[in-house]
């Protein structure tokens, strides 16, 4: 796994968990 890939993951759940 890319660290873009991770960084995107915890994009989506920081938004979600927002």
């Amino acid at each position: 796994m890319s660290i873009a890939s991770i960084g995107q993951i915890i994009w989506v759940l920081g938004i979600v968990a927002w």
